[in-house]
């Protein structure tokens, strides 16, 4: 599979600020074909927020024609992706298009889950203020489209002092020795949750104008479904890695990244070890409490552990023991 993206960006000048409790994530569900995250994080620019927004899409959502070359022929699906920024007065303060065509050798059977997702990343430059995120998809040749309107931020809680930001998960680094010095970071880009079985970790952006103090950290974390095993999951600790600086985007199609610019001594990103990988199908709760001298700042979140090709018979636990 071949996947064009054609960026087109139409920015106006912005204003912004945040953070809720929870990270602003895309509704995890099976008929969504975007999964996205919002997350504000410091940059160098002290007067200003960069929003970093993931997004994957789905290609089970666009319908394939086929086309053709002298040399071959083949199926494609044509789309576009629209990113629309509002402020508290409904007034549009930007926008992006993105037109994308995904191409195939062969067309997919019906309830194929395909592999290959179109993935991306765009940044907002952003002032302190409200904003709501619109997020658009339209399939070219049926006319479908999906629209997502409930993302909201608020970064007017950004402070002069101790902040950290919403968690995001990315991948495990090849290698244990390179946890702490990765020079590139994957997310798992699944709109706030992570796939059962996948090793993952857990990164947040701590900011304080403190460069002489040392920051502490603990976490915990529990399921919040109901479990047919032994009862809740419940793990706790306190490791944790930081590489000091602020993030740098990398849009590769397919794989989109970012590393970190040692810039800053006041930005911090800290590496969680979150036991993604042990975690049963369901849905979980963190907590994670930074400490910096006596200022504490603890940052609250639920996430879904997803099983997207659970058999069926799993599904009902009496079915599957019997």
């Amino acid at each position: 599979m071949k996947i064009n993206i054609i960026l087109f960006v139409l920015c106006t000048s912005l204003s912004f600020s945040q953070t809720d409790e929870e990270l602003p994530r895309s509704v995890q569900h099976v008929l969504n074909p975007v999964t996205f995250e919002a997350i504000p994080y410091r940059s160098g620019d002290t007067s200003s927020i960069d929003l970093i927004i993931f997004y994957r899409i789905k290609p089970e959502f666009f319908f394939f024609a086929k086309a053709s070359t002298p040399q071959m022929e083949y199926y494609e699906a044509k789309g576009e992706l629209v990113f629309e920024l509002f402020d508290d007065h409904n007034a549009a303060i930007a926008r992006e298009f993105r037109p994308f065509i995904i191409e195939r050798n062969s067309l997919p059977e019906e309830g194929d889950i395909l592999s290959d997702e179109v993935q991306g990343v765009l940044t907002f430059k952003l002032k302190r203020g409200l904003v709501n995120v619109v997020i658009e998809t339209k399939d070219d040749e049926s006319g479908k489209s999906y629209i997502n309107r409930d993302t909201k931020i608020d970064t007017r809680m950004f402070s002069a002092g101790l902040n950290v930001s919403p968690a995001i998960f990315i991948e495990s680094p090849k290698s244990e020795s390179s946890i702490g010095t990765p020079t590139e970071f994957i997310p798992i880009n699944r709109g706030g949750s992570s796939i059962i079985g996948q090793p993952g970790l857990c990164m947040i952006q701590v900011t304080s104008p403190d460069t002489s103090t040392e920051v502490r950290l603990s976490w915990k974390l529990n399921s919040t479904h109901e479990s047919d095993d032994d009862g809740p999951q419940e793990f706790h600790g306190e490791a944790f890695v930081q590489q000091f600086g602020t993030p740098v985007i990398l849009d590769i199609p397919k794989h989109p990244s970012f590393s970190i610019k040692k810039d800053s001594k006041q930005s911090r990103f800290i590496i969680i070890p979150l036991p993604l990988e042990r975690l049963e199908n369901g849905r979980f709760k963190a907590e994670i409490k930074v400490t910096q001298g006596k200022s504490v700042t603890t940052k609250d979140f639920s996430f879904n552990i997803l099983w997207p090709r659970k058999p069926h018979s799993l599904s009902d636990f009496k079915v599957a023991v019997a």
